[in-house]
């Protein structure tokens, strides 16, 4: 099985997208892109990233190869599974508490 993409740190995003960490962390805020939490760090998907940049027509939205919005929108649907796959993996290992 191939493991998903690693997810995007708010400042690998921000790096990415050319912009602040803060503005990334208000999109995030304001539910504009999906993201999760480790604790209290914040992560963002790459279907997430790749989902918005084409709804927003950002010029990174043909980084993986797809040239139409169809194609993209099947990378970004394929990559949510792989990621709660993985998320979901992750929860069924956590060890029971101590007694």
């Amino acid at each position: 099985m191939d493991l998903p993409p690693p997810p995007f740190t708010v400042e690998a995003l921000a790096e990415r997208w050319e912009c602040s960490g803060q503005h990334i962390r208000d999109l995030v805020a304001q539910g504009k892109i999906g993201a999760f939490r480790v604790g209290r760090l914040i992560r963002i998907p790459v279907a997430e990233v790749i989902a918005f940049e084409a709804r927003i027509g950002h010029p990174r939205a043909d980084d993986r190869g797809a040239t139409d919005l169809a194609a993209r929108a099947a990378i970004a649907r394929m990559a949510a599974r792989q990621t709660a796959e993985m998320l979901r993996d992750l929860g069924k290992k956590k060890k029971p508490p101590a007694t």
